[in-house]
């Protein structure tokens, strides 16, 4: 007889536990916080993550809330996280501007990826301009050659032109050119560039950054 209503008590605990984090309000969705924006507001997020107020965590469904979020065009990837015992958590990695393409009213901004997720009216001074984003190879290098440069050079850039994988050129705000070469060794070009910027020089080769060599002086 012991034995019998103790297992009759597991199973009704069992039951209860059951009851209680899938059909009952106790372990429902009441918070859901969104991290990583900046080109978005956490209301945006929230919008398109669709998550219903009277969600049970147990039955939260986190691919579809990634996928939904993740189809924004500013979102580069989505995390989402169950935080004991009614909190979600939203975390977004936004996508990053590294050039800017013409087009339309104003100007696309363009990832690593070629992916246009933003138009501006006005074109923004830290990023370079390419002349056009296609499959050829020498759209692919100056994309590549934009995605590799850092930070401090890009924002000197003001176009990047490319027909070949190894002949990428910069054309810098200055009225400068560099001789870039291929999307290779970018960490290394950008030092080496941001050294000898200081020269003056009309024109800049970096393609080889280990042995590189300045032309002319600016006007």
């Amino acid at each position: 007889m012991r034995k019998l209503l103790t297992v009759v008590a597991v199973v009704v605990v069992a039951g209860v536990l059951t009851w209680l984090v899938v059909f009952s309000q106790v372990f429902v969705v009441r918070h859901v916080e969104v991290s990583g924006t900046a080109l978005l507001t956490p209301d945006q997020v929230l919008a398109a993550a669709e998550i219903p107020g009277t969600t049970q965590m147990v039955r939260l469904d986190s691919a579809g809330v990634i996928d939904r979020v993740a189809a924004l065009p500013q979102v580069a990837s989505v995390e989402v996280r169950r935080v004991p015992f009614d909190r979600v958590q939203i975390v977004v990695t936004e996508r990053v501007a590294v050039a800017v393409l013409a087009g339309g009213a104003g100007f696309q901004l363009i990832d690593a990826t070629g992916t246009s997720f933003v138009e501006a009216a006005q074109r923004p001074t830290d990023l370079p301009l390419l002349p056009s984003l296609g499959d050829s190879v020498g759209d692919r290098t100056a994309l590549a050659v934009a995605a590799a440069l850092s930070p401090e050079v890009r924002e000197k850039v003001d176009s990047i032109t490319a027909t070949t994988r190894d002949n990428a050129e910069l054309s810098m705000r200055s009225g400068a050119k560099v001789h870039w070469g291929s999307a290779s060794d970018g960490a290394l070009k950008s030092t080496v560039l941001v050294a000898l910027l200081p020269t003056k020089a009309k024109t800049y080769d970096v393609s080889a950054p280990d042995v590189p060599t300045t032309t002319g002086t600016l006007a």
